[in-house]
C-alpha cells in the first residue's frame, strides 16, 4: 500500500511561474521587469533584466556560430560569481551548462572533461592562469566573458571577435531538454553527474518562491556556492522567478565583509551553513553590531543540522525566524519549514514542498509511517545521471528517487533527516543515526555544532564519537554532555568520546565530512598508541602552548607551525584568524583578539602567555 505526504500551496507569488523553459523566463522578465535589478556583485554594477536578456541573446548567437545546438555540451569555468550566475542562465537557455569549479584541481578538471563530450568552454578573465590555461589547451572553442567600462557583461567569441554577434536563434527548449549537468559531491573519485531538465530547475525554484513567499520586493544576499545546486536553482532561478534580486559576493567566505554587504546591499533574506552563520553572530559580536537592524525578513540554514542553541542565538540576534531546507542535486528544494510558525516543527526540515516524499520500508513497502530511506518524487526530481543508465536504475525504486538518506515522516507530513545510510554507526550490532546523535548533543546551550561519527572499537566493531564546537562565552565538559545525552536519550546514544574543535571540516558545499573526523581521529589514537613523541615545541601535551600550537596547526593545515613564528609570515589572513580565535575560544573559553593573529606579536608562544594570563586572572 503506498501513503506519501504532500504540502499544496496556492498559487505562487512569482510573477512567470508559467514559463516553461529558462530562455522563456528571461524574455517574459525583461517584458515585464525590463529596467529592475536582476544580478550583481556586492559593491559593483547591475545588470538589469533587459541587460541579461540582452547577454543570453549574444551567448546564444555565440554558440550557434559554433554550431553549439540545444543538446550541446558547454562548460563554464569562470570566477566572478555575479557573471557566473548570468553565465549558467544563459548558457543553459541555449544549450546544456556543464559546472566546473575554478577551484578544482587542473587534474580534476580534465577527468571530469574526459567524461563529457564538450562543444565549448566559457571562462572569464579572472581565472587561474593554470586553469585557464588548461581551458585553452581542451581543443574545444572557447568563450570569453569581461565587463565593459560600465560594468555590463560582454561575451568575446572564439575567434576573437568582440561585440554583439548576429542575431542567431533556435526553438526555445522544451521542458524535459536537458538544462544543466552538475557533479555530486560525493567522495568517490569519480562522482556522478546528474541531468536536470528546465522543467527540475524550474519546478524546484519556484517551490522555494512558494515556501518563502518571495517577491520582486526581495533581494538575496548570496554566500551559497555558485557550483552547486542550492546557489544555482534555488539562489539564481529562484530569485529570478520572483523577479527579485540576487546580490553575489565574492567565492572566498569573509564573516566580517559578509558583515558589511549586510548593511550596504539591504537584503531580505539569505542562507548559509551553520557554520557561517556562527561566525556572522560572532563577528557581529565583535563589532557590536545590531543585527535586528538589518532590512532581514528571515534567514535560512542549510548544508547540515542546525543545533537547538545556534537556531535560539539568530533568532534572538536577528529579531527573524529561521527556517531550514532539505535537497540535493538529484532533487533541489524537496522540503522546507515555513516562515509561518506552524510550519515549522524543531527537529525537523519542514514537509515537501511541492513534491511528495515517503519512507522505503526493510520490507521494498512504501510508506509514510516509521524510519526508513527517504525516497522523494516529483517534477524536482532528475530524469537520472548522464552516460549511467545502470546507475540511473539502481537510484530509483517503483518511480521514486531513493535519497540514500535516512529519516522518518510523522503523521503531519513533517519530515526529520537521520542520517546518510552509508554513515549509519554499527555500535555492537545496535544502528545509530549521527545526525540523531547531533541533534541531541546541539540542544546543549553550550554547543554551537556537534557531529557524530563512528571509530573502530575492538569490543563492539564502532564507538560513537562526536566531535563539539562550543558556544561563544560558554563551557562545558565532556563529561557534563555525556551525562546531557544520557538524559534524554538511550544509554546506546551517549558518545564514547568526545573531542572538542574549532570549527567542523566540511566539504565544498558545506556537508559535515564524518569520514575525515573519524580518520582524524584513528590517527591520533594511533599515534597515542605508539607513545607520541613531544610536539616541537619541547612542551609536554596538555601544555597551554602545546595547545595552542594544536589551533594553529589545524588554522594552518599545510603549513609548518613554530612557536615563535608569526600567524601572517605561515600564510595566515583574516579569514583563518576567524578560524584560528573560534579555535581558541573553543578550547580555553578566552577571546583572542584577531588584531593579535595579525600583529607582529602573533606567534603560539604569545598567544599561550597571553591565554595563561586570561585564565590565570579569571
Amino acid at each position: 500500500m503506498l501513503c506519501c505526504q504532500t504540502v499544496t500551496f496556492g498559487p505562487p507569488p512569482s510573477i512567470d511561474a508559467g514559463s516553461t523553459s529558462l530562455w522563456q523566463l528571461v524574455r517574459d522578465l525583461s517584458a515585464k521587469r525590463r529596467d529592475a535589478p536582476a544580478i550583481e556583485m556586492a559593491g559593483g554594477t547591475p545588470t538589469t533584466y533587459a541587460q541579461l536578456l540582452a547577454f543570453c541573446e549574444a551567448v546564444e548567437s555565440e554558440l550557434r556560430l559554433i554550431d553549439v545546438d540545444r543538446a550541446g555540451l558547454v562548460a563554464v569555468l569562470v570566477e566572478d560569481t555575479a557573471a557566473m550566475a548570468a553565465a549558467f542562465v544563459a548558457i543553459a537557455a541555449a544549450a546544456v551548462c556543464v559546472v566546473f569549479d575554478s577551484g578544482w584541481h587542473v587534474e580534476e578538471m580534465a577527468r571530469y572533461a574526459r567524461r563529457l563530450p564538450l562543444r565549448a568552454v566559457v571562462v572569464d578573465a579572472n581565472l587561474d592562469l593554470d586553469v585557464s590555461t588548461w581551458a585553452h589547451r581542451l581543443g574545444r572553442p572557447v568563450l570569453s566573458l569581461s565587463r565593459d567600462r560600465s560594468g555590463a557583461l560582454a561575451v568575446t567569441g572564439a575567434a576573437g571577435r568582440a561585440g554583439r554577434p548576429p542575431a542567431l536563434r533556435s526553438d526555445p527548449p522544451a521542458p524535459g531538454d536537458a538544462a544543466l549537468l552538475l557533479a555530486t559531491s560525493g567522495t568517490t573519485s569519480e562522482p556522478k553527474i546528474v541531468t536536470l531538465t528546465h522543467d527540475n530547475v524550474l519546478s524546484a525554484a519556484a517551490a522555494t518562491v512558494r515556501a518563502y513567499d518571495l517577491t520582486a520586493a526581495d533581494c538575496r544576499l548570496n554566500v551559497m556556492s555558485l557550483t552547486h545546486v542550492q546557489g544555482l536553482v534555488g539562489s539564481t532561478v529562484g530569485t529570478l522567478l520572483s523577479g527579485g534580486r540576487l546580490v553575489c559576493t565574492p567565492r572566498r567566505w569573509d564573516p566580517h565583509r559578509f558583515l558589511d554587504w549586510l548593511e550596504a546591499t539591504s537584503p531580505t533574506w539569505f542562507s548559509a551553513s551553520p557554520a557561517m552563520h556562527g561566525q556572522i553572530i560572532a563577528a557581529a559580536g565583535g563589532r557590536g553590531l545590531d543585527l535586528r537592524r538589518t532590512t532581514l525578513r528571515f534567514l535560512r540554514a542549510g548544508s547540515g543540522a542546525l543545533s537547538a542553541a545556534l537556531r535560539t542565538t539568530l533568532e534572538d540576534a536577528y529579531e527573524a525566524p529561521v527556517v531550514e531546507s532539505y535537497g540535493m542535486t538529484e532533487a533541489p528544494q524537496t522540503s522546507s519549514t515555513l516562515l509561518d510558525p506552524a510550519g515549522r516543527r524543531t527537529g525537523t526540515v519542514g514537509r515537501g514542498t511541492g513534491c511528495e516524499l515517503a519512507v522505503l520500508g526493510e520490507g521494498g513497502e512504501v510508506t509514510r509511517s516509521g524510519a526508513g530511506e527517504l525516497l522523494v518524487r516529483g517534477r524536482n526530481v532528475t530524469p537520472g545521471y548522464h552516460g549511467d543508465a545502470e546507475t540511473t536504475r539502481r537510484a530509483f525504486h517503483d518511480g521514486w528517487f531513493r535519497t540514500g538518506d535516512l529519516g522518518s515522516i510523522d503523521g503531519d507530513g513533517f519530515v526529520s533527516i537521520l542520517g546518510r545510510l552509508k554513515e549509519i554507526i554499527n555500535r555492537g550490532g545496535d544502528k545509530i543515526s549521527p545526525e540523531e546523535v547531533d541533534r541531541v548533543v546541539g540542544l546543549h546551550p553550550a554547543v554551537a555544532e556537534a557531529v557524530a561519527f563512528g571509530v573502530p572499537d575492538p569490543e563492539l566493531g564502532e564507538a560513537l564519537a562526536v566531535a563539539v564546537v562550543g558556544v561563544p562565552g560558554r563551557s562545558v565538559t565532556a563529561a557534563e554532555l555525556r551525562r546531557f545525552v544520557g538524559e534524554r536519550s538511550t544509554q546506546l546514544k551517549v558518545p564514547t568520546h568526545v573531542r572538542f574543535v574549532g570549527e567542523i571540516p566540511r566539504t565544498r558545499n558545506g556537508k559535515p565530512r564524518r569520514q575525515l573526523l573519524a580518520d582524524e581521529f584513528a590517527a591520533e589514537a594511533a599515534r597515542a598508541a605508539e607513545g607520541r613523541p613531544a610536539p616541537p615545541s619541547g612542551e609536554p601535551d596538555g601544555s597551554v602552548l602545546s595547545i595552542v600550537l594544536d589551533a594553529f596547526r589545524d588554522a594552518l593545515p599545510e603549513r609548518t607551525v613554530g612557536p615563535d613564528q608569526r600567524f601572517l609570515d605561515m600564510g595566515g589572513n583574516s579569514v583563518l584568524a576567524t578560524r584560528l580565535v573560534a579555535s581558541l575560544r573553543s578550547r580555553f573559553r578566552v577571546e583572542v583578539s584577531m588584531q593579535v593573529l595579525l600583529s607582529d606579536g602573533g606567534t603560539p608562544r604569545a598567544v599561550s602567555e597571553l591565554v595563561s594570563g586570561t585564565t590565570a586572572a579569571e
